[in-house]
């Protein structure tokens, strides 16, 4: 079973990879002709203007793929998938576009409105049964497996996760390729994670993101010809963050929300130190500065592109780090 599986997903990244590389000219096309553009600032690493819509390949491959490769291998019509959860899936994939497409539209907008967005994600989710319930903490051989939360902690530990990984995979993307490379890094960890233990339905839905950022990695790697701007980001970093809240169900899954969390470490840590230096230095947490990791590394004269494949490499150890981890299941 796992090996029919795994040939229909391999054969569904594939051609996500190549959807994907073949929507970013539709992207490019629209992005020219509504001069949809990301000028070069200081803070920018670009020197040209670039369409700043990309992210479009990317969510078109995710509204259309996810769901017909479901309902070419019976999920939809099985038990083994709610139709309801699909629906929310595909439709808070669609919103989370749109809360970073405004600020794509209109550059230098507020973080206040499109937090409040992103919050308000979180909670549809939240009310409609994907949520953090419990944290299995088996893999430390702990006495107690796994931590049942409260209503009240539940609600709040959603919002703070759907929310922070949102940002996490947005804040990250200040280099070419650098945000889609770590995405399809993750992604791919994400599904072996769960083909491995028959979770297909999230496997596939891994899949179709990572094969999505391949192919958008074709054209977004240094020198960059086109970036994905913050609907890209919103619509990679929401999909991340419930594939580890749909792998943590108990009563579907074995997988371990740490190794899910392993996998993803880098976007996090570096989102979580840049707030509190931003924080100790008196500023917004959403102050613009150069305090993130790939700073630090130009800082230090490495180039563009080996910053990149720097943090790449980074990026898989914490990916072998979290696929060691889920053996424990």
């Amino acid at each position: 079973m796992i090996n029919q599986y795994a040939i229909t997903i391999f054969f569904g990244f594939i051609t996500c990879s190549i959807l994907s590389y073949s929507f970013v000219f539709l992207a490019q096309a629209i992005g020219i002709k509504f001069n949809l553009l990301d000028q070069p600032k200081m803070r920018k690493a670009h020197n040209t203007p670039l369409v700043r819509i990309g992210g479009i390949a990317i969510t078109i491959n995710l509204l259309i793929t996810y769901p017909l490769i479901l309902w070419i291998n019976g999920y939809v019509q099985t038990k083994d998938y709610r139709v309801d959860t699909l629906i929310i899936i595909i439709s808070c994939i669609f919103l989370s576009y749109l809360i970073g497409l405004i600020d794509d539209l209109c550059d230098g907008i507020s973080p206040w409105p499109r937090l409040g967005g992103q919050i308000i994600l979180a909670i549809i989710n939240w009310l409609n049964g994907i949520r953090l319930d419990n944290i299995d903490l088996s893999f430390v051989n702990a006495n107690i497996d796994t931590i049942i939360l409260p209503d009240y902690l539940s609600f709040f530990a959603t919002v703070i996760w759907i929310v922070g990984v949102i940002n996490a995979f947005n804040w990250i993307d200040g280099l070419d390729g650098l945000a889609a490379g770590i995405s399809f890094i993750a992604t791919l960890g994400l599904t072996l994670i769960n083909l491995s233990i028959g979770n297909i339905e999230i496997a596939f839905l891994a899949s179709v993101l990572a094969g999505s950022c391949l192919g958008f990695l074709w054209h977004n790697f240094f020198p960059a010809k086109i970036f994905m701007g913050d609907g890209g980001a919103y619509v990679i970093g929401y999909t991340i963050s419930i594939l580890a809240i749909i792998s943590l169900s108990v009563d579907e899954s074995n997988v371990l929300f740490i190794p899910s969390l392993m996998i993803i470490l880098l976007p996090l840590l570096d989102m979580t130190t840049v707030i509190f230096r931003r924080i100790l230095q008196g500023n917004s947490p959403f102050h613009p500065d150069k305090s993130h990791f790939h700073h630090f590394l130009l800082n230090r004269d490495f180039s563009h592109r080996n910053t990149v494949l720097i943090l790449y490499g980074i990026s898989i150890i914490f990916l072998v780090l979290g696929i060691k981890l889920s053996n424990y299941v």
